[in-house]
């Protein structure tokens, strides 16, 4: 279009060359031109201008993130969050050791008892070296594994990270169990719900009770070397 009133201006001035004088021929030729550059430089602008308006309504929209903080949770608790911690666990247990288990992916100390550690050996009655901790592991292994699930009712987080709770499978109190058989001493710590426990497997010198050795006995040796 600017090309075109460009021609359309020059070839009316030079046709009337003839007619008029040169000078202000001239003159009118070369405010014709700059006139048109002006029109056509707008009219670029314009274009340009309209061609991004253009390009940025075109552009999807930002995602919006949620900020809703529900959305987000983990797949376990943290530990601070003491609030997250579940009551009652319900599942398969996987025995780590005399007292401990893992429910759901959950790390469960079993409260009130205290098994033998892994590595704790005795002589047994027949004499022969016993390793009470394994001893401990396979009675504990015995008692849950592949019996159904457990149901774990939990008490509090324990110092070294997992959840203190009693075990039951059905209505048999398995931490109840491990004492009375003599494979755990009742741990005062957590109160004294199994002393009664504890004294009749004394009594009857069943488990570690034969063997001269409880776990309390086997960590002050071990770490009083003579």
């Amino acid at each position: 279009m600017e090309e075109s009133l460009l021609k359309m201006f020059l070839t009316r001035t030079f046709a009337d060359v003839g007619e008029l004088p040169i000078v202000p021929t001239a003159i009118g030729v070369f405010a014709v031109v700059v006139i048109v550059l002006a029109v056509s430089e707008l009219y670029a602008r314009k274009k340009s201008t309209s061609e991004q308006e253009a390009n940025q309504e075109s552009r999807p929209a930002p995602e919006q993130r949620s900020e809703n903080p529900s959305e987000k949770l983990p797949e376990s608790p943290p530990e601070e969050l003491e609030e997250n911690l579940p009551k009652i666990l319900i599942g398969k247990a996987y025995v780590n050791d005399g007292d401990g288990i893992e429910v759901r992916k959950w790390q469960i100390r079993l409260a009130g008892i205290d098994a033998p550690e892994h590595g704790q050996r005795a002589t047994s009655q027949d004499g022969e070296a016993v390793d009470q901790g394994w001893m401990a592991r396979d009675a504990l292994f015995q008692k849950v594994v592949g019996k159904g699930e457990v149901r774990v009712v939990v008490h509090e987080r324990e110092k070294h990270g997992r959840l203190l709770g009693t075990v039951y499978l059905g209505e048999r109190d398995v931490c109840r169990e491990m004492v009375r058989e003599g494979y755990a001493v009742a741990y005062m710590e957590h109160g004294e719900k199994y002393k009664k426990d504890q004294k009749e497997a004394q009594r009857e010198r069943l488990g570690i009770w034969g063997q001269h050795v409880t776990p309390g006995q086997w960590r002050w040796q071990k770490e009083n070397p003579r």
